[in-house]
């Protein structure tokens, strides 16, 4: 056993070597404890090689930096924790670190790859400290409010300086970021989409995008006075004219949804909120009054205002438009209250 691990230490030409000394070896008929922690460990290394494997820094034609599909930093991560769990980690990386090398050939390719492999083998532990810190499910990491402990604001320099290596500059890690927040946004995953935000704000703190993330996974939370405040900020720091007008739409539909919310004894906080959502569903519609969301949206909201007649006029502008369906019943709900309706 140790004679067949060290040819594999000092012989190992390339991923395939390694590999095939695993399938070899787990062939065997051995059933010790050593055995089976170096299969997972060999498992857990093929997995860690082939996500670094495919998430190249450079796309060969255009040596541009290219956008990974992976969620780079939370899949490493979850690798070198895993090798570590197996008592492996740092044997098997420097094993690997010669293999790199040969396997690719080309000295700039190697030389980025060993970056990347000498960057995961310090850092792991330090993501991982990172990605325990309750703070990270709030925006901007609970700050101001929350002091940022000395150890986490060291993770958080490593993590922007290979954010940028990876696209060129902060603003566009930045915006890659926001994307895959988004995404996460869609799939329901809450946790991960404010992670991502936060890294986004980390990266650059005007990115509009990154508040607007923040208010939108705040409000699918139900905690809609801090969706609104991140959303505002966002207001501020927009300068899409095309993405304001959006922007101002769920801006609208969160104040609304807001005021809805609150009980009959804060009337005049109520009528504040729904005064602020039809400002603002006014003037995104005056950007882009073909718009079928803000239309739809603050149809809802006049609906709440118990101003049926106008919400009527909103929700057949939104239909001409062709926007989303109305919910079941609530076009024959809204006509019944209407009487010239049809």
């Amino acid at each position: 056993m140790a004679e067949a691990f060290r040819r594999c230490y000092y012989n190992a030409t390339g991923k395939k070597e390694i590999i095939s000394w695993a399938i070899q070896l787990r062939r065997t008929n051995e059933r010790s404890a050593f055995s089976t922690t170096m299969l997972k460990s060999f498992r857990s290394l093929r997995k860690f090689l082939r996500s670094i494997l495919t998430d190249t820094l450079f796309d060969r034609k255009t040596l541009a930096p290219r956008r990974s599909r992976r969620t780079r930093r939370s899949d490493i991560n979850e690798e070198a924790s895993n090798l570590k769990k197996n008592g492996f980690l740092l044997r098997a990386l420097r094993a690997l670190r010669g293999a790199i090398h040969f396997s690719f050939g080309c000295g700039f390719a190697s030389l980025g790859l060993l970056a990347v492999v000498a960057s995961v083998t310090i850092f792991p532990v330090s993501w991982a400290a990172a990605q325990s810190d309750p703070n990270e499910k709030l925006p901007m990491y609970g700050q101001p409010g929350v002091t940022r402990p000395e150890s986490l604001k060291k993770v958080d320099e490593d993590f922007i300086r290979d954010a940028t290596f990876r696209f060129g500059n902060r603003q566009a890690a930045s915006r890659a970021l926001t994307e895959q927040g988004w995404a996460s946004v869609r799939k329901g995953m809450l946790d991960v989409a404010m992670r991502r935000f936060n890294e986004a704000w980390l990266l650059n703190p005007k990115n509009y995008q990154a508040f607007w993330g923040f208010g939108a996974v705040l409000s699918e939370q139900g905690k809609l006075a801090e969706a609104i405040e991140q959303l505002e900020a966002a207001r501020e720091l927009i300068d899409d004219s095309k993405q304001r007008v959006a922007l101002l739409s769920d801006l609208g539909a969160v104040h609304s949804s807001y005021g809805a919310r609150l009980s009959a004894d804060k009337q005049l906080d109520r009528a504040q909120h729904f005064v602020i959502a039809n400002n603002r569903f006014a003037e995104s519609l005056e950007m882009d009054p073909n718009y079928a969301r803000s239309w739809r949206e603050w149809a809802f909201s006049l609906y709440e205002q118990e101003r049926y007649s106008e919400a009527w006029v909103k929700a057949k502008r939104a239909m001409e438009l062709n926007s989303e369906p109305f919910p079941a019943g609530f076009l024959d709900t809204l006509r019944k209250k209407v009487p010239e309706a049809k």
